[in-house]
């Protein structure tokens, strides 16, 4: 009777233990299969933006004689492409919609200058399983010449694309519309220079990791 109860209990401890063992191995894969999301992630894009046709404007004042007083004009400059360069740390949120704060270089064509701009962007990822996104974006620009004073100076908002999506990073395509201006410090001209701004939209390339 001791070997039936010694035989039977030792069954009874190993199917345990096997029991055990094969939910913690299903738990496992389960955790491979669906893994948890990252909540931090990074991304770089360089972009380029043209200015639509007549909405490359110079803003300034000068003195009129006949009134004794300084009045506002703005003319159409020449449509230049600005290049630019960003990089923001970003959190998620929630699945789909993320925050973050970015930075990156400014390179104006008409007139030369250039700019440190910082700001923030939103994401939106409506796509499950897809790195594909609506942004929005909101910077103001640092001077990096004495062309620019301190500013706010770009909003864009866009979408992209992924062409490239690994489990570690991704590369995307993005299109936009974007609204970029700054403040002019000094002129060549004998005016009083007030602002320069462009209008247009945008194509970048990214990585995201």
């Amino acid at each position: 009777m001791k070997k039936i109860l010694t035989i039977i209990s030792f069954f009874t401890i190993a199917l345990a233990t096997a029991q055990e063992h094969e939910i913690t191995t299903e738990n496992n894969q389960e955790t491979m299969q669906n893994p948890k999301p990252r909540r931090w992630f990074y991304q770089g894009e360089v972009s380029v933006t043209f200015p639509s046709n007549n909405n490359a404007k110079y803003s300034y004042q000068y003195y009129k004689p006949s009134t004794n007083s300084y009045e506002g004009q703005t003319i159409n400059i020449s449509e230049q492409p600005i290049i630019s360069s960003d990089f923001s740390v970003n959190y998620q949120l929630f699945r789909i919609f993320s925050i973050g704060a970015v930075g990156g270089l400014t390179h104006f064509q008409n007139p030369a200058a250039t700019g440190f701009k910082l700001g923030g962007v939103l994401r939106l990822n409506p796509v499950k399983h897809s790195r594909a996104s609506i942004y929005t974006q909101v910077a103001g620009f640092l001077p990096l010449s004495n062309l620019i004073k301190t500013s706010m100076g770009e909003a864009k908002f866009g979408f992209s694309v992924p062409i490239l999506e690994r489990k570690r990073y991704g590369m995307h395509l993005a299109m936009y519309t974007s609204f970029t201006g700054f403040e002019i410090s000094k002129s060549p001209n004998p005016e009083t220079p007030d602002d320069v701004e462009y209008r247009g939209i945008g194509f970048s390339f990214g990585v995201r990791f």
